[in-house]
């Protein structure tokens, strides 16, 4: 019922009628793989893969992307090798800290908030592939807010009393 109310049916069949070897995203990759290893040293510059991208441009794509319909692709052509881990950097140890949460607090918004901060990430890094998601301003600082969310939780131990200890 859900399904037909919100037109679940005709998103499927979108699905199922699309060829990904004919998609126009997928025209792209084969250069992006190709900036990639050009700029992965230092980088094009943040902000500049609109500009970078006419030079390694071929025949059969139309027209010139703003984006590269790829955020991890997009990171290292524009922020090099470098820069990309930073990024990952910060990302993998935040992951680490919403799982050390988890498993440490039994607090229940600190562990919300640590097991929303974990779903974001894994939905970002998920949607990261198809889409420039972080380059929407909005996204970037929704999920820029929800990283420090994460690191705001105390990670130390909670203990409990045990049963046996009495209040004098």
């Amino acid at each position: 019922m859900i399904g037909d109310w919100f037109g679940l049916d005709r998103l499927v069949q979108r699905y199922e009628n699309t060829d990904l070897a004919t998609t126009e995203r997928a025209s792209y990759y084969p250069v992006l793989s190709e900036m990639v290893v050009a700029y992965a040293p230092v980088g094009s510059g943040l902000g500049t893969f609109e500009i970078a991208y006419p030079e390694f441009a071929t025949v059969e794509i139309f027209g010139r992307p703003r984006h590269a319909h790829n955020d991890y692709a997009q990171f290292l052509i524009e922020s090099g090798l470098p820069g990309f881990m930073v990024i990952a950097a910060l990302v993998f140890s935040t992951l680490l800290r919403a799982a050390m949460v988890l498993w440490r607090r039994r607090d229940p918004v600190y562990t919300g908030v640590a097991f929303a901060g974990l779903m974001t990430v894994f939905s970002y890094m998920i949607h990261s592939v198809t889409d420039f998601n972080l380059q929407i301003p909005a996204n970037a600082a929704s999920i820029v807010a929800i990283l420090a969310m994460v690191w705001s939780c105390n990670v130390k131990r909670q203990y409990t009393r045990k049963k046996d200890d009495k209040l004098a």
